[in-house]
């Protein structure tokens, strides 16, 4: 059985080490302008070439994301932001725009056709393979029997899915609620989620504001869960796919720590059945301590139109078992030399500290013990 690669999300430069130490095999990251995750201050060119470095003096790979969808206006910037990348060693560059497909092959790059591009059936992996493509990341809107079917009727090709992450209601993530309702472009990377955010009905003649309501209170009628496909991972291996994916530009240390090492033991996991059945409880309960909404197993199981897709009431909002207090920067004689702390704190209140290499250990301790 062969094991995908495990592709990780980087929303800035010092996220890279997190990622890496937590077991990612491959990193994607985006530069700080033409990006879908505009507001994650992401890298800038100089961060980008230290970072390849980084990466594959570790055996790693990255991946850069150029995957908005240009105005004419852009190209002539795009296209000269690719010419600098000519010489970088870049493992690949993730588009969705056509014509950003014939420029990057240009610089001699590796392209990777992102999942914005909507790709959901052999004749269009195909269609893509003539044009250069080295691998396709799949559109969420696919169950695991049509990604396996794909992944058989085209062996030649490299195909991605997404494994755990937020999702956008709309198909594909095109969406333009954010243009209409704020003016944030959705699709240039500075989407406000207004899919996130629960509606009224006013009456015009008074003002009164009416609830908006389906069955059992839903008022948030636009919010998707954030997928978890952990209890399908032996399924999605055996699929053919070569490689899974983490959502998450804008996620921190915490996130982003723990996600990987959960789908990393996890893939590593897979050679034993039942140790991996064993286990499957833990990782769980690791998925669940980070910021998240309900977790959904997606179209992946051919859920397609159910309710278990969309959160509502409770489920609705971001659930947090743990918040992150601060990051260990200095360890002396296995003591805490120096925390950097970002939330206020009580020292007598329990903590646990996680590592990227180690996992949870010191479970409720004590910053003081």
């Amino acid at each position: 059985m062969k094991i995908p690669e495990l592709v990780v999300p980087v929303g800035s430069p010092e996220l890279l080490e997190t990622a890496l130490s937590a077991g990612a095999d491959a990193v994607y990251l985006g530069p700080s302008h033409f990006s879908l995750r505009a507001g994650s201050g992401e890298f800038a060119f100089s961060d980008i070439a230290e970072a390849a470095d980084d990466v594959h003096s570790r055996g790693k790979r990255i991946f850069l994301t150029l995957n908005r969808l240009f105005h004419d206006r852009e190209i002539e910037g795009v296209l000269g932001f690719l010419d600098t990348l000519r010489g970088l060693p870049l493992d690949a560059v993730i588009v969705s725009d056509m014509g950003m497909l014939q420029a990057v092959r240009k610089t001699g790059l590796n392209v990777h056709l992102s999942t914005q591009a909507s790709i959901l059936n052999r004749e269009a992996a195909r269609f893509f393979e003539t044009q250069g493509v080295k691998r396709i990341i799949l559109a969420r809107e696919l169950s695991l029997a049509e990604i396996d079917a794909i992944c058989h009727e085209v062996p030649a090709m490299e195909f991605e899915a997404f494994v755990h992450g937020a999702m956008c209601v709309s198909y594909s993530g095109r969406c333009l609620l954010s243009d209409y309702l704020t003016e944030r472009r959705s699709n240039a990377g500075d989407c406000a989620q207004p899919c996130r955010w629960s509606y009224a009905l006013r009456e015009n003649g008074s003002g009164a504001e009416l609830p908006v309501e389906e069955e059992r209170g839903r008022t948030t009628l636009l919010n998707s869960r954030d997928l978890c496909a952990l209890p399908l991972l032996p399924d999605l291996v055996a699929s053919g796919l070569s490689a899974l994916k983490i959502e998450g530009r804008n996620k921190g240390h915490h996130y982003l720590a723990i996600v990987t090492r959960v789908y990393r033991d996890a893939l590593d996991t897979l050679h034993s059945p039942v140790l991996f059945k064993k286990k499957a409880a833990e990782w769980q309960a690791l998925l669940e301590s980070v910021s998240h909404r309900a977790y959904t197993t997606g179209f992946l199981a051919d859920l397609a139109y159910s309710e278990s897709l969309q959160a509502y009431g409770a489920n609705a909002h971001y659930q947090r078992e743990w918040r992150l207090i601060g990051l260990v920067r200095e360890v002396r004689e296995e003591r805490f030399g120096a925390i950097e702390v970002r939330h206020d704190l009580d020292f007598s209140t329990p903590v646990s500290l996680f590592s990227p290499e180690r996992g949870v250990y010191l479970k409720n301790s004590s910053l003081l013990s």
